[in-house]
């Protein structure tokens, strides 16, 4: 009963993706196109209250249909642009499988237990390994990672590559089941790649975001944070807030001191 039940979800999502147009941009891509098998190892792994969703609401079938169509699209997108080629893109490959082996070995095995000297050992013999896995998944943070927590997630990290190395013996990797399941969450990420992207290619210009705050002075940060700043000053002087609501305030509650009235 209850593979006949995700085969059901299944079905319904095929029909609803036939009847989109499945995504399609390059002849060549592995996100080219979502397959009734790769839906069909998607409602296994779905959570017991999204089948049920998914299963009584056409809206969030058709919802879960547009992000697979979205994210496949962008990552065809990406391949496009050589995203998919690069030295970040290959690292997150290697992170992502890891980390679905991982998983998948321990839901198998959940006796499975690595000591302390096991993971100590293994960091010491993959440092070099670790430092990159670790710049890659941290390049967008600008903050430094306190040493305790690094420490804490080098024994994540060796962790992690012990049990999806357990899992590769078992031949979890060769699974149809797996791929699938790699490839949705790297269609993710070429997609996230692309997007950045599109936002970095499209950044304006310093001339750009001059020309723009002459002709809208009141989209200029610094303006707008020193009046804040100056509002701030007369509230802590003890200036009346209706008095200030009124002239600060630029949408209804103008004329009545900030007072938003019942909702």
């Amino acid at each position: 009963m209850r593979s006949r039940k995700h085969s059901l979800i299944a079905l319904m999502l095929v029909t609803l993706l036939l009847g989109a147009g499945a995504c399609s941009l390059f002849n060549r891509s592995e996100y080219k196109s979502i397959s009734a098998a790769d839906l069909t190892i998607l409602a296994d792994n779905l959570p017991d209250q999204q089948k049920r969703t998914l299963a009584q609401n056409e809206g969030q079938r058709k919802q879960l249909i547009d992000q697979f169509k979205k994210a496949f699209s962008l990552a065809q997108a990406a391949e496009s642009e050589g995203l998919h080629k690069s030295d970040r893109f290959k690292g997150r490959r290697v992170i992502s499988e890891d980390q679905l082996l991982a998983a998948e070995f321990t839901r198998r095995d959940p006796a499975f237990a690595v000591t302390q000297e096991e993971l100590t050992s293994y960091y010491q013999s993959h440092k070099a390994e670790f430092d990159a896995d670790f710049d890659l998944i941290t390049r967008n943070s600008t903050q430094q990672t306190p040493e305790e927590q690094r420490e804490i997630l080098r024994l994540q990290w060796a962790e992690m590559k012990i049990r999806a190395a357990k899992g590769r013996e078992a031949g979890i990797d060769k699974e149809a089941g797996f791929k699938a399941q790699v490839r949705f969450n790297l269609a993710n990420v070429l997609a996230n790649y692309y997007s950045e992207l599109l936002e970095e290619r499209f950044k304006p210009t310093a001339e750009e975001k001059a020309g723009y705050l002459a002709e809208h002075p009141e989209a200029d940060l610094e303006k707008i944070r020193q009046r804040a700043q100056e509002l701030l000053a007369r509230v802590k002087k003890g200036e009346p807030f209706d008095q200030l609501a009124t002239e600060y305030n630029e949408d209804a509650t103008r004329g009545t001191g900030g007072d938003l009235d019942w909702f």
